[in-house]
């Protein structure tokens, strides 16, 4: 099962040393007179030499799976143990993710304890920490007030304005979407750098008659006008939290004289990550310090590309004068063939002297590992391979992972899992803009944003709701092709001439007589359709013109109205593009529907692809890219696509010297460690942080590892020779090479699919007639249902369900045949509408989101809501109330565990139920509590929670309270905790009859 550094302390982070000292005067201890750490794992003696002097300057040089957090948590009790203040303590760790675990290990220590408040130790991310300093400080930073920060959406549009109010003469703007992010990144490198649009300037002014110097000069007015546009809107970026911290701790003298006299003892985590403008701050703030201790490991630096510099970490001692090393390389996780490999890999990086560097060795009762490799023919076949061995292994399926250097590797290892009924949960698979309803409303926002985007319009015309022949598309096509021949004939050389496009040819539907009449009705219906979402656009918010685009066009009720399980999941990818939309909020001023649009699709071109919203699988296979392992950990991981220009990328880092969106080399901080600026200097790096890379994925894996590699990878014509990675593998003799096949003579799958033999179709084996058997006297309630089916069509009931189709079953298995089944439509739920912008905006209020206005406006005005429920004794209840009654209970102060959560739960049978838990809170005494949000009825079926406490109690292990709340008049339902297992058990069986 996966799991993070921090968690070590199920392996060795209980360890204490048992000859601990009695605490000076003025520490502090238990009230029964131990001392604050356990002995049940004493610490290795890396460990023990860290501890015995936690003073001057120190590097901890952490190798994968060492430690490292369990260390840093017994240096901060140690130090508490000698009498030191907490307040005097600073610990700088990377995620926010870190930073709760690392608060909620040190504040267990200390439960119990007299004398100490570990509350007072800070405990921030070094974003954080920077943020902190720039807040008390406002109004020395040039600012009025507590400065705002800007989101993603926020810095994008103010760039636009930045743009309005620039001119270029070398710079060429082709395509916002792309010319926003090359400033945007031009502005981070200076930030993480410390660097002025000044000192830019002067540089690219001394690289005469150089024009990637020129462009970059240009470049800097934008900046230069992003950075005047945040000041007068009193913001900043996230860049800023740190490079304005930076400034003014070199600026103002006061600033870090009260910062240094205030922390004396620093750890900074995972400082290989850090770039260097997070060095400059803790190196001004440590100088007085009586300790600073940095922990890192340099051969786990994989985060170049945003930033990072591995050199912070291995030029600790240059920054720090006398600092000492001190290795921790007792591995805990893998067993010794496959940390072998791993020092194996690195050993290129191994420099004469070189203390920040030990090779790993394994625990002494590690486990015994085994390496194995194959090749494959095609990728298709490497990923069936996978899926075969996995299969072959068996449960539990959350102890494999599959890491892959690119996510393009990631959807036929997904399909050949499924295909074999291994559960699997995909990390970064991205596909949220490639989602047909999507898709759909993306292309009516750019047709309203610019009538002349003939691709969005093809795009609506050959959608479902119009269907428009391709026949009848060239036509309108060749219409428009037409009218600008014609007028270019006779108006040469005329600019002022505006260009034909294809929605001129729906407007002049009439004139083209080659028009089929269906064509002809829906050209018409399209232009009435648009005129009207034109006039909303004019009125309404972003947020709310995606609401009206899906209501307008039909998008909306068709989905409501589907029994499709997608269909819900399809409403959920709209709210969730409205929350986008919502998120592209002004800065100051109203926003426009041109650069949101733009602003969309520089997102959907960019590495950071917003992911579907599936339900996560907790017993599942983890398909995931190795950039997203780093801290895991699982008990057999395959690291597929070894091949040339797939594993290492062969995608070069941009040369600073060639792109002017990069910052030159000269100005960079850590200059004196890089290489020649050219292609081959950026090659060798990139190279270097690639073989890193390998040595995480390698390094993730407990007892089993499996390579691979194949000859051909997508459609690419040629073969792909070995990665230089399998060539080293193989030569250190680790690896037992199980199945090798030649080179294929030419690609076997052309067009990156396969077909069956002979073209015939996959046949599924019979059902076994011993389960049918079995489960036979459970299926009454299905025989009415059975009688009526269609005998020339037949259907199955899928083997994953939703609690909704669950709970019918139970109640109706006609309608449920109906619904979900044979699948007749069912006509759009209001209802249902205001109980899915109900959950929604109190899932926005447990996640601390911004109120987006009062309920009504909220909930009722961008969907044409006229509903809410109605009581007992006919009185109304309004959603204004319903959210009222929400805000007026406890769980709307409470922050909660989890909120619309959502899982899959295996009932047997072959049968998987799905759903989404609205909340989970923690209660005071530790207990959890389920809520679920009801705006209807005030009879649910208990069954409902019956699931939901089964999934919590199998996925999460916890036992659970559960309730209902009503929000019709604000009362709480109890759950009656009958067990209702074997009732469930006994409908999943009768179910699996027919999946």
């Amino acid at each position: 099962m996966a799991r993070s550094d921090a968690q070590f302390v199920d392996t060795v982070s209980r360890g204490r040393r048992e000859d601990l000292r009695s605490p000076p005067k003025g520490g502090v201890a238990p009230a029964d007179g131990q001392s604050l750490r356990n002995s049940d794992h004493p610490p290795t003696p890396e460990q023990e030499r860290i501890l015995a002097d936690l003073s001057g300057r120190l590097r901890i040089a952490a190798g994968a799976g060492t430690g490292k957090t369990d260390t840093l948590r017994l240096a901060l009790v140690e130090l508490i143990e000698q009498g030191v203040r907490p307040s005097e303590i600073l610990c700088l760790t990377f995620t926010v993710e870190a930073t709760k675990e690392m608060r909620k290990r040190v504040l267990g220590e200390f439960e119990g304890c007299e004398g100490v408040d570990p509350d007072e130790i800070t405990i921030q991310t070094y974003h954080a920490f920077g943020a902190s300093i720039v807040r008390d400080n406002a109004l020395l930073t040039g600012f009025e007030g507590d400065p705002a920060l800007l989101d993603k959406a926020q810095k994008w549009q103010l760039f636009l304005e930045a743009l309005d109010r620039c001119r270029f003469e070398a710079l060429e703007i082709r395509w916002l979407p792309t010319f926003i992010p090359k400033l945007l990144a031009l502005h981070e490198e200076m930030q993480r750098h410390v660097v002025t649009t000044a000192q830019v300037a002067e540089w690219c002014r001394s690289q005469s008659g150089d024009a990637v110097a020129g462009h970059r000069l240009e470049a800097l007015g934008a900046v230069d006008e992003y950075a005047r546009l945040k000041r007068e809107r009193t913001a900043i970026d996230y860049g800023d939290q740190i490079a304005l911290a930076a400034w003014l701790l070199e600026k103002r003298p006061e600033i870090l004289d009260r910062l240094q006299q205030r922390f004396r003892y620093i750890f900074l985590d995972e400082y290989q990550d850090t770039d260097v403008a997070q060095r400059k701050v803790v190196k001004a703030v440590g100088e007085r310090a009586k300790l600073v201790c940095a922990v890192g490991d340099v051969d786990q630096g994989i985060f170049g590309w945003r930033g990072a510099t591995i050199f912070n970490m291995s030029g600790f001692p240059d920054d720090f004068p006398g600092a000492r090393t001190e290795p921790l390389s007792t591995n805990f996780r893998s067993g010794q063939r496959i940390l072998d490999l791993a020092n194996a890999l690195v050993e290129p990086f191994t420099r004469p002297g070189d203390d920040a560097r030990e090779p790993l060795e394994a625990a002494e009762h590690a486990p015994e590992a085994t390496i194995e490799a194959f090749v494959a023919p095609h990728q298709l076949k490497e990923a069936e391979a996978i899926a075969e061995r996995i299969a072959a292994a068996g449960e539990p399926w959350d102890q494999y992972a599959v890491l892959c250097r690119k996510r393009t590797l990631f959807d036929p290892i997904y399909r050949a899992l499924a295909a074999r009924d291994v559960p699997v949960e995909v990390d970064t698979l991205g596909g949220f803009w490639t989602r047909p309803e999507i898709l759909d409303v993306s292309a009516w926002l750019h047709l309203l944003a610019d009538p002349g985007d003939n691709i969005a319009l093809a795009r609506i015309l050959l959608a479902p709701a119009y269907r428009l022949s391709r026949r009848d598309l060239f036509f309108l096509a060749d219409h428009a092709k037409g009218e600008n021949r014609e007028q270019r004939r006779r108006k040469v050389g005329d600019r002022s001439v505006l260009r034909y496009s294809l929605i001129d040819a729906i407007v002049e539907h009439d004139r083209i007589p080659e028009l089929s009449d269906e064509a002809r009705a829906r050209a018409g219906e399209l232009r009435r359709t648009w005129c009207a979402l034109a006039a909303t656009a004019a009125r309404v918010s972003l947020a709310d013109l995606v609401g009206e685009i899906a209501r307008i066009t039909g998008l909306a009720a068709e989905l409501e109205g589907s029994p499709n399980p997608e269909a819900e999941l399809a409403l959920h990818h709209l709210a969730k593009l409205r929350d986008i939309a919502q998120g592209y909020r002004p800065v100051a001023g109203s926003t426009d529907i041109e650069g949101f649009v733009a602003y969309l699709d520089s997102i959907e071109d960019s590495d950071d692809e917003e992911d579907e919203l599936r339900t996560p699988q907790q017993n599942a296979v983890r398909l995931m890219t190795i950039h997203r392992a780093k801290g895991l950990e699982w008990e057999c991981v395959f690291v597929p696509g070894l091949a040339y220009e797939v594993m290492p990328s062969e995608k070069w880092s941009e040369n600073p010297a060639k792109c002017w969106h990069r910052l030159p080399f000269e100005l960079r901080g850590d200059l004196e460690y890089l290489p020649a600026e050219t292609d081959e200097g950026i090659k060798q790096l990139k190279a270097e942080e690639e073989r890193r890379l390998m040595y995480v994925a390698v390094t993730r894996a407990k007892r089993r590892l499996v390579l691979s590699r194949a000859w051909f990878y997508w459609d690419n014509k040629g073969a792909k020779e070995p990665s230089i990675f399998w060539g080293e593998a193989l030569a250190t003799g680790l690896v037992r090479l199980t199945d090798e096949v030649e080179c294929p003579p030419e690609n076997p799958y052309p067009l990156g699919i396969e077909a069956g033999p002979d073209g015939a179709a996959f046949e599924p084996p019979a059902p076994d007639p011993t389960e049918i058997a079995r489960v036979e006297p459970e299926v009454a309630p299905l025989r009415a249902v059975e009688l009526r089916r269609p005998r020339a069509a037949a259907w199955r009931v899928p083997s994953t369900i939703s609690v909704t189709a669950f709970l019918t079953f139970v109640r109706d298995p006609e309608e449920f045949f109906w619904r979900y089944v044979r699948r007749v439509p069912s006509p759009p739920s209001p209802a249902a509408q205001l109980g899915i912008e109900l959950h929604r905006r109190i899932e926005q209020h447990a996640r601390g989101g911004v109120s987006l206005g009062g309920a009504a406006e909220d909930l009722e005005e961008p969907y044409d809501l006229d509903v809410g429920e109605r009581q007992g004794d006919g009185t109304f209840v309004s959603p204004d109330e319903m959210w009222e009654n929400f805000l007026n209970s406890r769980f709307a102060k409470m922050t909660p565990l989890m909120t619309e959560q959502p899982f899959t739960l295996y009932l047997g049978h072959g049968i998987s139920v799905a759903g989404r838990i609205d909340a989970i809170f923690e209660r005071e005494d530790g207990t959890w509590e389920i809520v679920d949000y009801k705006t209807g009825a005030s009879d649910p079926d208990p069954l409902q929670l019956a699931i939901y406490r089964r999934a919590v109690e199998e996925i999460w292990r916890r036992d659970v309270e559960s309730s209902w709340l009503f929000l019709r008049d604000g009362t709480l339902g109890r759950y009656d905790r009958v067990d209702r297992s074997t009732e469930v058990l006994r409908v999943a069986a009768a179910l699996a009859h027919y999946s």
